[in-house]
């Protein structure tokens, strides 16, 4: 819109996104208005699975209403998005095994750290986690935020970046005013891209975009966290500003265990995970799912497939070990 538009009018307001606590209550009011029970937990799960308006959630429960049938709700929902975008988003598949902090390899106690940061009520406080893929960078992010009871917001790299000189630098401070609006922790995905090194800039833009990103941390009032798996590509400025920085490492060997147990619920021995030394929970994700799809169920099977993982890993960033030392 012409600046010489704006400046005509008696007032802005900008209506961002509500915080997930306005939502369930904005669903709940609804429930409540044609008098239909149900649970936050079930409300967080529409929530997750439509982003609807208020009036497409009013039709969806008044049909509920009439056929006395709640399960009505996601099914008007589902059929509703269908029809307006020829596609309906589905719910992420959950592998059914809880984060657990024991399987975190880092040169910090992220679980003893997490608690001090609870205990003192600690929310002006910055994270960048690095290291391997698949090593629980972002999980991590989720079980902090839920222990503090704090909503998050996550950003990539294509939520940010644009192609429009000086709109990845809006984008950047956007993210920050809806974190402070929500009092969430916000979480940048991928942070190479925002904060690359300045000394290897080829545009100006890149060093506008890293310049806007170091104001926004400075001010930050609520938990900011940057993941990476290139932390040599961040700016050396950007490193001292964050108040922890957590290297990521593969498995140990007693936690290569412990996450069998985790996920196939198999108890194995030192001996039979010898060879397994750049695996990351991530990994066993990828395992547990093939063997829920295949019905594997067999030792050999599942560890011949965590061998497989491992084989087709790019380690480039983390030399190939010959084996546990015990």
């Amino acid at each position: 819109m012409d600046k010489a538009y704006v400046r005509r009018f008696s007032v802005a307001l900008e209506v961002s996104n509500p915080d997930e606590r306005a939502k369930i209550n904005a669903w709940k009011r609804v429930f409540q208005k044609y008098d239909m029970e149900i649970s936050d937990e079930d409300i967080k799960g529409l929530i997750n699975k439509y982003q609807v308006p208020i009036s497409m959630i009013e039709t969806a429960v008044k049909n509920a209403k009439i056929v006395n049938n709640i399960n009505f709700v996601d099914y008007t929902l589902e059929h509703l998005t269908m029809a307006m975008t020829g596609k309906v988003k589905r719910q992420k598949k959950s592998n059914s095994v809880k984060f657990n902090t024991k399987l975190l390899n880092t040169d910090i106690d992220l679980e003893k750290l997490a608690n001090q940061i609870n205990n003192k009520k600690l929310h002006n406080f910055s994270l960048c986690l690095y290291g391997a893929p698949g090593t629980g960078k972002t999980a991590f992010c989720e079980h902090l935020a839920d222990l503090l009871g704090l909503n998050i917001i996550k950003k990539r790299a294509s939520d940010i970046n644009s192609k429009w000189v000086g709109e990845t630098e809006q984008n950047i401070a956007k993210a920050f005013q809806e974190a402070h609006a929500q009092k969430a922790m916000l979480v940048f995905d991928e942070a190479d891209s925002f904060l690359m090194d300045r000394t290897h800039a080829g545009h100006s833009w890149e060093v506008s975009s890293v310049n806007e990103m170091l104001t926004q941390m400075e001010s930050a009032e609520y938990p900011f966290v940057c993941t990476t798996n290139l932390m040599d590509n961040i700016d050396k400025a950007a490193l001292r500003r964050f108040s922890f920085k957590v290297k990521y490492d593969f498995l140990k060997p007693d936690q290569v265990i412990t996450a069998f147990k985790d996920f196939f619920k198999q108890d194995v021995s030192k001996e039979e995970i010898v060879d397994l030394v750049n695996l990351a929970p991530g990994d066993f994700a990828v395992v547990k799912n093939q063997a829920d799809l295949l019905d594997i169920t067999d030792k050999s099977e599942l560890l011949s497939r965590l061998r497989h993982e491992q084989q087709v890993k790019n380690c480039r960033e983390h030399k190939v070990k010959i084996g546990f030392h015990f």
